[in-house]
């Protein structure tokens, strides 16, 4: 059996590939969610009425909720948030928004920012779990090539 000795397997080069495509993407996506999910501090406010909460059975926590609210320029706009506190999930509760001017209906709860670092955990703990399996491979790589050599 031959041994490559000029650099890793086919396999180990496809796995490093497979892992570096799934890095690209896993970032992509943050970063786009990210940037749909925040509205600037100082964007335009105005009053609206929590008119749905979701409460998914088997979670702990609320993942968002619906406001209905009225633009200066008298259009009624209907939307989901994320970025809104504890006490402001209640049906009927009137909450101050800001909206995005672009995209009115990209909101959140006046007063309330999203940490958009929470959102890159999900690369990050990707990441980490990787370089784990990279790690594991190489070692394994080299050990073996050290036993044939």
């Amino acid at each position: 059996m031959a041994v490559n000795r000029t650099g890793p397997p086919l396999d180990l080069r496809l796995l490093l590939a497979v892992l570096a495509v799934v890095t690209v993407v896993l970032a992509g996506l943050v970063a786009a969610a990210v940037w749909h999910a925040v509205v600037p501090a100082d964007a335009p406010t105005t009053s609206g009425q929590v008119v749905k909460v979701d409460t998914p059975s088997g979670n702990n926590g609320t993942n968002w909720i619906e406001i209905s609210y009225t633009l200066p320029d008298g259009r009624q706009l209907s939307s989901r948030t994320t970025q809104f506190r504890v006490e402001d999930a209640a049906v009927g509760r009137p909450v101050q928004i800001r909206y995005a001017p672009d995209d009115p209906k990209r909101i959140a709860v006046a007063g309330v920012t999203e940490s958009w670092t929470s959102r890159w955990l999900y690369v990050v703990l990707a990441a980490i779990a990787e370089l784990a399996i990279l790690i594991a491979v190489l070692r394994r790589w080299q050990r073996d090539r050290m036993v044939a050599g």
